[in-house]
């Protein structure tokens, strides 16, 4: 009698473990859907001559065409936060780069903007309200921790979900009513 119970326990850890595996399996891979990409390539390597563009333009009154090097000297900015996936942090840390709201008022913004559209190097997309864009700790991050990102740049908004924080941007829009 106790070699089965013994064998129940066995069997109950053995699907335990599977689960957390398969579980967090799927939490990684619907990271991809998210705009987050893992990778164990090295680390940015976007470089001047590259052609790496960031475009900020639609409803404002001075478009943006930024190279990596004219982003990276702007006024940096660094925040904590964690990027969560189903609640567990994927990423914790110090993102640093441009305060998302320096580069909008850069642009330029009418009083009818509403909405920012971001768009990345893979096609995926999503959006904020100008309300969300506009917060002091809302940046585009080039750094985390001290280190290039392998994605060139993420949008790091604390205390959002995951799916928001897209990487790889090349495009902001702006959109009016």
């Amino acid at each position: 009698m106790r070699h089965i119970q013994r064998l129940a326990r066995m069997k109950n850890r053995l699907v335990l473990s599977v689960l957390v595996v398969v579980l967090g399996l799927m939490c990684f891979s619907s990271l991809t859907g998210f705009g987050i990409a893992f990778s164990s390539h090295p680390r940015n390597t976007v470089t001047a001559d590259s052609g790496w563009r960031l475009l900020v333009y639609g409803s404002v009154y001075q478009p943006l065409n930024l190279t990596f090097n004219e982003l990276v000297t702007m006024p940096r900015s660094t925040v904590y936060a964690e990027l969560d996936c189903d609640g567990a942090p994927v990423y914790t840390g110090n993102w640093t780069g441009v305060k998302l709201r320096f580069l909008l008022e850069k642009a330029g913004l009418p009083q009818q903007a509403t909405t920012v559209l971001f768009h990345a190097t893979d096609g995926y997309s999503t959006s904020l309200s100008l309300l969300t864009a506009m917060r002091e700790d809302v940046i585009i991050a080039y750094e985390k921790d001290g280190g290039s990102l392998a994605e060139t740049t993420r949008l790091v908004i604390p205390g959002s979900i995951g799916s928001e924080w897209i990487s790889s941007i090349t495009q902001i829009m702006i959109v009016s009513n």
